[in-house]
């Protein structure tokens, strides 16, 4: 683990920008896995509902942003207790695009594993561009879209 003073010199060495991106994304995190534990799936759904910022970011801006929130989103997880598994990762990416007019999807998939049990994942895309838990997708069903 990374000593306080040494998260410290890599939190200066951010931009601006991705220092606010940064603690946003660790308390959307937080906030994410909280809900997680305290609501019942259906009534998270209006929260994976997420309307659409009214920014019309260009397509270099949104890849730019896209690239941002996800760096965040890894550093914020990597640092914060406990485990940050890819539910909360993916509704945190989500709820940042959004906010800043990106059209970011969440997909809850499924798998088979090992032919008799199954697995759950969660990520997030902007169109055909991945931002959080889009890694080894081929495997997995995808059983709900948000928004819808």
């Amino acid at each position: 683990m990374l000593s306080p003073l040494r998260l410290l010199r890599g939190f200066r060495g951010l931009s601006p920008v991705r220092r606010v991106l940064l603690l946003e994304a660790a308390l959307a995190l937080i906030a994410a896995r909280l809900l997680l534990h305290a609501v019942q799936f259906r009534r998270l759904t209006g929260l994976m509902n997420y309307p659409l910022g009214d920014g019309k970011p260009s397509e270099s801006e949104r890849a730019l942003m896209r690239n941002d929130i996800s760096l965040v989103i890894g550093l914020a997880a990597a640092h914060l207790p406990g485990e940050t598994a890819c539910f909360p990762r993916a509704m945190t990416a989500q709820f940042m695009c959004r906010r800043r007019g990106i059209d970011a999807r969440m997909s809850y998939g499924a798998a088979v594993v090992g032919g008799t049990g199954l697995t759950a994942h969660v990520w997030v895309e902007d169109g055909s561009a991945d931002v959080v838990g889009c890694e080894d997708l081929s495997r997995f069903r995808v059983l709900a879209r948000f928004p819808a």
